[in-house]
């Protein structure tokens, strides 16, 4: 049986908190060396999610 796992982010408390960002990175590591494809792939959707997260924050810190 298949299940379809979905993924509900608040980017508002991700880009408020620097902690949160980290959190979620562990998190999405943590995915990917799950056992089923589907967590797999999950975990690289967040993994990319915080990546643009942090490089937003970057660039407003930048300025």
């Amino acid at each position: 049986m298949a299940t379809d796992h979905k993924i509900i982010i608040d980017m508002d408390i991700l880009m408020g908190n620097p902690e949160s960002l980290e959190r979620f990175h562990e998190c999405a590591n943590l995915m990917i060396i799950a056992s089923t494809p589907e967590q797999v792939q999950l975990g690289y959707n967040m993994l990319e999610i915080v990546d643009d997260c942090m490089s937003q924050l970057n660039k407003v810190a930048d300025t």
